[in-house]
């Protein structure tokens, strides 16, 4: 998340599809945590930080996505 250094979402929103398992799903991001924050414990990096512009590209292209599911549309109207 941008503006906070260090920080790890594993299970918060747009996390899990209920396609997959939960498990699955959190030794999934489990990995990829380690994976970051190595880069941390082992001194090459003090600390890591999602860029604002890439965060932002992310949620613009979420929400592009969302709204062509079903889930979001309004009640009688596809």
């Amino acid at each position: 998340m941008p503006g906070f250094p260090n920080m790890f979402m594993l299970m918060g929103p747009n996390t899990v599809t209920g396609h997959y398992s939960v498990i699955y799903t959190s030794e999934c991001a489990i990995n990829f945590t380690i994976r970051i924050a190595r880069l941390v414990l082992t001194g090459h990096a003090t600390s890591v930080e999602l860029k604002q512009s890439v965060g932002k590209m992310e949620e613009a292209w979420l929400e592009k996505t969302l709204a062509k599911l079903v889930f979001t549309k309004e009640e009688g109207g596809i």
